[in-house]
């Protein structure tokens, strides 16, 4: 039972931005093939700069079976871009072109792709 919840339905948006960005780095850590070397204080910025998260991000959304309806990066890609922080979404968007260009090249071999999709379909 924690208390965060509580907190965010308050007007400050900045006091929960660090709550939000800390709960994405921690869901994404989980997702990750190798340990992240996390600061006390992981914040989108981190996430943004770290050339360790771009490069295990890039890896597994190229890996052949990515971009299914169950894959757990696409999740994490779809409801962090949902998420009101705008540092977040920028995370989100510096992947788009990998993800766009995955996207049309796969199409055309018929594969399930719903979980690109939707992360694309996250943007409109």
């Amino acid at each position: 039972m924690s208390s965060p919840s509580s907190s965010s339905s308050g007007g400050g948006g900045g006091s929960a931005c660090p709550t939000k960005a800390q709960a994405a780095v921690e869901s994404l850590s989980s997702i990750l093939p190798s340990p992240l070397s996390l600061p006390s204080s992981p914040s989108a910025a981190f996430l943004l700069t770290s050339p360790d998260v771009s490069a295990q991000i890039s890896a597994l959304l190229r890996h052949p079976s990515s971009g299914a309806g169950d894959n757990p990066l696409c999740r994490w890609l779809y409801d962090t871009f949902q998420c009101s922080d705008p540092s977040l979404q920028l995370v989100v968007l510096r992947f788009i072109p990998l993800i766009s260009g995955l996207y049309l090249t796969r199409v055309t071999q018929r594969q399930p792709l719903a979980g690109f999709e939707a992360v694309l379909l996250a943007l409109y």
